[in-house]
């Protein structure tokens, strides 16, 4: 006798998939969430696609970068994270924040190398604003 999907996956509300776009393989727990009724917001890679062409975007909320932006941007070694940084005051006070210790006062320092991975040559592009 097998488990259904519900009772695997008992209580999400929302199911993030938030890989950017042609950097992720994907498995199908996401698949599963979205047939018991659960909300997927993430980005349009793999099996996203699929969930998009299959139950229609009116179950699927997808936001950030396709896969063709991902690779332009990488081929045109265009990204720059300070660029966003400078630019737009909310990142920078994320950023800022974050760097401050206001999240870890007991261990300062602790997120120091997650902000210089951001804020270096991420190929993940964390910080990416598509207009």
């Amino acid at each position: 006798m097998g488990m259904r999907a519900e009772t695997i996956f008992p209580a999400a509300d929302l199911s993030e998939q938030i890989s950017t776009a042609g950097k992720e393989a994907s498995g199908t727990g996401n698949m599963k969430f979205m047939m018991n009724g659960v909300l997927t917001i993430g980005t349009l890679d793999v099996a996203n696609v699929e969930m998009l062409e299959e139950a229609g975007s009116d179950n699927i909320f997808i936001f950030g970068l396709k896969t063709e932006e991902v690779l332009s941007i990488k081929q045109s070694n265009s990204y720059n994270p300070w660029d966003y940084y400078n630019d737009n005051s909310e990142i920078r006070k994320i950023i800022d924040a974050v760097k401050s210790n206001i999240f870890s006062p007991q261990e300062p320092g602790i997120f120091d190398d997650l902000v210089d991975r951001i804020m270096g040559s991420d190929e993940y592009f964390p910080i990416v604003n598509p207009a």
